[in-house]
């Protein structure tokens, strides 16, 4: 029985082997499966690695929290333990496809350098561009730079003020960038990225400075050396954000300085009707970037800027009409919007310029620090660092009244010189301004007499006429009083005479003639009525 069963337990050759196999296989895909599992897990860890607030790099910065991404990587807060200063923390993968990170540190770095344009010194953040600190690659793995944090970006606040900026908002952010812009094209570069996200404002003092950042994408447009520009092309792909990207852009031209222009206007419209004609395109069969084209290039400038001053489809044909090698005038642009921004001042009594943000920024800055402090392990160096500003700002105020005293006390001494020697020509102005005064008393005096004369006579001559007046009405008084008597006299004949008639019987007669007249002088009463009617 032993026998039989064993030799019922025996499998034939062919089936074991495939069991085996079918066995190693599943085994070989179970190691498959965790080896991709292991991968998967540590490449979580590797993108997390930088994000942990207890990650200290090379022990000067502290990492504290995310704070923006996008497709390129991710910045992060961080806390400078020697400056005892806030940084920002730019990361990006060491494998990615279109690295720029290092191509960004380099145009920075190029910006900053004291060689300014115009006097303005690129090291100085009033220039508008942030400073950079430090480029470096952690563990083969993560490239990062180190960068001046600054504050909420123009999308941000224009988020927090219901997607509205008033027009004086506006102009002064207009003024603004088109002096960023011409900074960095005077340093021989193009920014290709103009967007809302990419325009920030600063901290504490520099609340009103508006940066330009986010210089991934930017480019040479002319030799360092010979100063020779980059040649016309065609057939180029669309460098930059789709919706604020100028119309040669979408045809694929060459981008140069008017192109960052024109995107800089597609901003500032965004920034004052709320959109742009090409947003929330649903046209069905056609990819998104050809819709928006077809849309900028069917859309006049008059259009666009319909609700809108003039000024603003001005700098739209202007940037238009430019060249592709043309150098903008950026003073008569700023010039224009600067005219236009006092002309509205003075016709809505505007004394003082404050931007649409002010009391938004100040919010978003508590809810930021909010969110850092119960996010962070570093909540007592985040706070000595916030008691710094402000002890600093206290500073700056104190110093800032000191100074405003003394010129307030050297005002007071000009104007006290000025009144001294305004008080000298002053009373010569008066002498002569009397003299003046009794030369024109004289002339009056002069002419009232000989008005006074000329009435005189008026008067003399118009009793005269008065008296021949009288004498003319009383000789015909008494022509009418002749006239009279006579007309008695014969009103006395005539009843003499009638008094013979009726004694020879003709008394009828005479009667039916006056009925007759009497009669005819009745009509010609009522005619004469009808008339006067018909006038009337």
């Amino acid at each position: 029985m032993n026998e039989e069963k064993k030799e019922d337990e025996i499998e034939p050759l062919g089936e074991s082997k495939n069991n085996m196999e079918e066995v190693v296989s599943k085994k070989k895909k179970k190691k498959h499966k965790k080896k991709g599992r292991k991968k998967k897990d540590d490449d979580k860890k590797d993108k997390k690695l930088y994000a942990n607030d207890k990650f200290i790099l090379n022990g000067i910065y502290r990492i504290i929290k995310m704070v923006g991404c996008g497709a390129f990587g991710e910045i992060h807060l961080a806390y400078d333990v020697n400056m005892k200063a806030l940084r920002a923390i730019k990361f990006e993968m060491a494998n990615h496809k279109n690295p720029q990170l290092k191509h960004e540190y380099s145009v920075l770095e190029q910006l900053n350098k004291q060689d300014g344009v115009g006097g303005l010194k690129g090291a100085d953040t009033f220039t508008g561009v942030p400073k950079v600190y430090y480029f470096d690659r952690l563990e083969h793995k993560y490239n990062f730079m180190v960068m001046e944090f600054l504050g909420p970006s123009l999308g941000d606040l224009f988020q927090l003020k219901e997607r509205n900026f008033g027009m004086e908002t506006v102009l002064m952010i207009a003024i603004q960038v088109l002096s960023r812009i011409e900074y960095i094209h005077e340093k021989g570069f193009l920014h290709r990225d103009i967007k809302p996200e990419n325009f920030v404002i600063g901290l504490n003092e520099k609340s009103n400075l508006v940066y330009l950042i986010d210089y991934g994408l930017s480019k040479r447009y002319k030799d360092k050396n010979s100063g020779q520009h980059i040649p016309y092309r065609e057939n180029k792909q669309l460098v930059g954000t789709v919706r604020y990207a100028s119309v040669n852009a979408h045809l694929g031209i060459e981008q140069s300085r008017r192109d960052d222009l024109e995107g800089i206007g597609y901003v500032l419209v965004y920034f004052y009707l709320g959109r742009l004609p090409w947003q929330n395109k649903t046209d069905k069969g056609k990819p998104l970037t050809q819709k928006i084209t077809e849309k900028k290039l069917t859309t006049p400038p008059e259009l666009l800027c319909k609700k809108m001053p003039r000024e603003f489809s001005y700098y739209f044909h202007y940037c238009k009409n430019l060249k592709f090698e043309d150098r903008p005038d950026y003073n008569s642009l700023k010039s224009m919007f600067a005219d236009l921004l006092m002309s509205r001042m003075k016709l809505n009594g505007i004394k003082e310029l404050i931007y649409d943000w002010f009391d938004e920024e100040n919010n978003y800055r508590e809810r930021k620090k909010k969110e850092m402090i119960s996010s962070s392990n570093n909540k007592s160096e985040i706070i000595k660092y916030e008691e710094e500003n402000i002890n600093n700002n206290n500073n700056n105020n104190e110093k800032n009244n000191e100074l405003n005293k003394i010129e307030e006390k050297e005002d007071n001494k000009e104007e006290s010189n000025l009144t001294g020697t305004i008080g000298k020509q002053g009373s010569n102005i008066i002498e002569e301004e009397k003299q003046g005064d009794d030369i024109i008393n004289e002339k009056n005096e002069e002419e009232n007499n000989e008005k006074n004369d000329k009435s005189s006579i008026s008067s003399e001559s118009g009793d005269e006429k008065k008296n021949e007046e009288e004498k003319n009405e009383n000789d015909n008084n008494n022509k009418e009083n002749e006239n009279n008597k006579e007309e008695n006299n014969n009103n006395n004949l005539i009843k003499e005479n009638n008094s013979e008639q009726k004694s020879s019987g003709s008394y009828g007669l005479l009667g039916n003639d006056e009925k007759k007249k009497n009669e005819q002088d009745k009509k010609d009463g009522d005619n004469s009525n009808h008339s006067e009617e018909d006038d009337n």
